[in-house]
């Protein structure tokens, strides 16, 4: 399995799906081609070789209350990408969206969908962008700080990703699959103890998590061989 893929379980706002739980091992690809992103604060836009560009920073002085009628629009602008993710059409999903932030630039839902869609077609500096704005939108957005996680493990920036782990654990305590991903990075840079302790937590959470299951087994073996090493 390749470790790095955005997850899609629980972050598409109101598009919530599995994801496909990750095992580690010398068969998961633990990097991709190292990107590098400007500061969001210092510029207003970010493009990448695709010609993707990212919205300008947010700025928040005093994030307005939305009406019911909004938060009906962007759950209908959701479901439409829904739909158009369904039958193949990323690229429809992907401008209906950006259509919707000019229009809002405050919603974080749309930040983060955003985000995960560059980050599927390749253009990381983008997705990284958006899921930064959403966090400065609303900090404790888990699903924005696990998809940042994920993609800083694909650019080797692992003590931002690990950082990100952490926060998307301290507000989804409870999510099982980000407990594993967070284990899979651990065990990867021979964190065997750690690993260990979000594997099995992980189970606990999700008995039937095949995937976590198999990790308690390898990171295990790992570790006796660790300890067998003089």
């Amino acid at each position: 399995l390749c470790f790095g893929a955005l997850c899609l379980h629980g972050c598409l706002e109101l598009i919530r799906r599995p994801s496909e739980p990750v095992v580690y091992g010398p068969e998961v690809e633990t990097a991709s081609a190292a990107d590098t992103t400007r500061n969001p604060s210092s510029t207003t836009t970010v493009q990448n070789g695709k010609g993707s560009t990212a919205p300008a920073p947010v700025v928040i002085v005093k994030r307005p209350k939305r009406s019911q009628k909004q938060r009906q629009g962007i759950e209908q602008v959701n479901e439409y990408a829904l739909w158009c993710i369904d039958n193949a059409m990323w690229n429809e999903a992907q401008s209906h969206m950006e259509r919707a932030l000019a229009q809002d630039s405050l919603s974080a839902s749309l930040h983060n969908n955003l985000g995960i869609m560059n980050g599927r077609q390749g253009n990381i500096e983008v997705a990284i962008v958006h899921f930064k704005h959403t966090l400065r939108i609303k900090p404790d957005h888990g699903e924005a700080h696990h998809n940042l996680a994920n993609l800083y493990v694909r650019q080797r920036r692992l003590p931002e990703a690990i950082e990100h782990y952490r926060q998307a654990i301290r507000h989804m305590p409870t999510n099982a699959s980000i407990r594993n991903t967070f284990g899979v990075t651990l065990a990867q840079i021979g964190r065997f103890e750690a690993a260990l302790v979000q594997f099995e937590k992980a189970v606990e959470l999700a008995p039937d998590m095949r995937a976590a299951l198999d990790n308690v087994a390898r990171v295990k073996k790992d570790l006796a061989k660790k300890r067998a090493s003089p």
